[in-house]
């Protein structure tokens, strides 16, 4: 009698090695819970995602060749000891001032080309791609059309409650899941029912308003 896993399969991942890449998408996912050794924390994400033009694959055969994409999370915070603030500054090939600091927009590295190294992290019996470095793009090295539509996604100017819906799938559902977890989904999202409760209660008074006092 032999057993196998039948419903193991091999995991097409982006091979390590260094490629040119582009940022298609910005996501302030908000102040969500965390717990790191047993503690409950809450932390500040940002999620940002990068295409692969170079490197492409068939992943629907009604869309045809498309670029590997990768994502990599981070605390939005540009203090000293931050894992964001020396990735931007290698992305951006100089280091942003303490002015800088003050009020970067980061959105201005949306659709910015870079050089990306993918490395490769066993975690018990699977491995993982992830992002391990980033860079300016060496001149003479092309980084093709971008093939992806850019997005931004946040709590202030780039709010659209659509996206983070069940009707929407440009953001994924596990994603849309961890979104509505934070602080900023829960007060934005109320503040807005209690607006348009207030807009419908006014719609429907049918009491005059010319009163004399």
């Amino acid at each position: 009698m032999i057993l196998s896993n039948s419903n193991s399969q091999k995991r097409d991942i982006i091979p390590s090695g260094s490629y040119p890449a582009r940022c298609i998408s910005m996501i302030d996912i908000g102040t969500i819970p965390t717990e790191y050794l047993g503690e409950k924390k809450s932390r500040t994400v940002i999620r940002l995602v990068f295409e692969l033009p170079t490197l492409t694959k068939v992943f629907n055969p009604d869309k045809g060749e498309q670029p590997y994409v990768i994502h990599r999370e981070f605390t939005k915070s540009l203090h000293e000891k931050s894992a964001l603030l020396p990735f931007l500054n290698n992305w951006r090939g100089k280091a942003l001032t303490p002015e800088d600091c003050m009020g970067f927009d980061l959105s201005k590295l949306l659709e910015a080309e870079c050089l990306l190294s993918i490395v490769h992290n066993p975690v018990g019996d699977r491995t993982y791609a992830n992002i391990g470095g980033i860079s300016t793009l060496p001149k003479g090295l092309v980084c093709p059309a971008q093939f992806n539509h850019s997005l931004i996604w946040d709590y202030q100017d780039n709010f659209n409650q659509e996206l983070v819906s069940e009707e929407n799938d440009i953001i994924p559902t596990w994603l849309r899941e961890k979104i509505q977890t934070s602080s900023e989904w829960k007060l934005k999202t109320n503040t807005l029912n209690e607006s348009n409760m207030i807009s419908d209660d006014n719609l429907n008074n049918d009491e005059p308003n010319d009163l004399p006092f």
